[in-house]
Parts: structure tokens; C-alpha cells; sequence
């Protein structure tokens, strides 16, 4: 089981709206894991000496980004879902792989509800051109597994430096 079925399995399996009322393509996994490397390659041209590690914050932040980008959790009736917890599924995901990055406890749980719930949004907020060419032959049913890069605009960047440096100030959140 990969990273990320074991997380869409356990969003799933912990909340049963999100079930009922959403489905996962079967490759999911496989175009996460996909969109996650064309993504970490492509920051790390743009941001990071070619001696230099991937640390856990950017790890973190590049796997929210991922989650939020592609959006495994498709709502069966887009325009009529039902529940907080399905609508917030992707982000959901996003906050739980992401923390998993970090080495302990979640520190979105460590926020008072209204927080955790401002984070959904700003998660819910993501967008990256960088993966759009990527999304659309992914949803053309195309060949995706063909493409070996993608290249990163300054905002989708900066966007990335934001979500990273959220990981990296919620890591060093002392319990409130």
C-alpha cells in the first residue's frame, strides 16, 4: 500500500460521508505519486541548491499542494454535497499526509476548531498551473505516466514557499 492509498484509505474509513458521497479513481495513488515528483523536481530547479535535500516542512508542503492540485475525492453530485466532511475530504487528506511528513503528533490538531477549520480553507484555496497540462491528459485519459516534467511559474512558487513555511510554523507550535 503506498503513502497515499493508506491516506485516502484511512480518510475513507474514518468518515463515512466521505464515502458515501464522494469516489476515488482507482489510480489515484499512482497520478499523486506522479504529480507529486513532476512538482518536487520542478521546485526544486526553481528553489533549492542541486546539493540539497528535501526536508520534512517541504515534503509537507509539496504534499498538501499535490492533494489540493489533483483532488482525488470527486464529489458523486458536485453540486449538491451534502456534508462538511466530504466537501472538505481533499483537504482532509491534505493536512493529515502532509503533518504525517513531520515525525509526531498532527499539529493542526493542536488549533482550536475555528482554526483548523481556516486552514481547510486556505487549502481549499490551491491552485498550480504547473500541474494543469498534467491534470487535463490525466482527465482526458490520456498518458500521463509520458510526461517527465513541468515547469513552475514564480507564483506557483511563491505558492509553494507559503504552503511550506505553514508546515514549517505549525511544526514549531507550542501546544495552546
Amino acid at each position: 500500500m503506498t503513502f497515499f492509498s493508506a491516506g485516502i484509505e484511512l480518510v475513507q474509513r474514518n468518515f463515512v460521508e466521505v464515502k458515501s458521497q464522494t469516489f476515488v479513481h482507482a489510480d489515484a495513488p499512482e497520478i499523486l505519486s506522479r504529480a507529486y515528483f513532476l512538482l518536487n523536481d520542478a521546485y526544486r530547479s526553481k528553489r533549492m541548491p542541486n546539493d540539497s535535500l528535501t526536508n520534512e516542512h517541504k515534503r509537507a508542503g509539496l504534499t498538501a499542494a499535490t492533494i489540493m492540485a489533483v483532488r482525488p475525492f470527486i464529489p458523486i453530485d458536485d453540486e449538491n454535497i451534502q456534508s462538511e466532511e466530504a466537501y472538505l475530504a481533499n483537504s482532509t487528506l491534505c493536512m493529515l499526509l502532509g503533518a504525517a511528513w513531520l515525525g509526531h503528533e498532527n499539529p493542526f490538531a493542536r488549533l482550536p476548531q475555528d482554526y483548523q477549520l481556516r486552514h481547510h480553507t486556505i487549502f481549499l484555496n490551491i491552485r498550480l498551473s504547473c500541474l494543469e497540462h498534467f491534470l487535463n491528459v490525466v482527465n482526458s485519459n490520456g498518458r500521463y505516466r509520458d510526461i517527465l516534467s513541468v515547469d513552475i511559474s514564480l507564483a506557483d512558487s511563491a505558492s509553494l514557499d507559503d504552503i511550506v513555511t505553514k508546515f514549517f510554523m505549525l511544526d514549531r507550535l507550542r501546544p495552546i
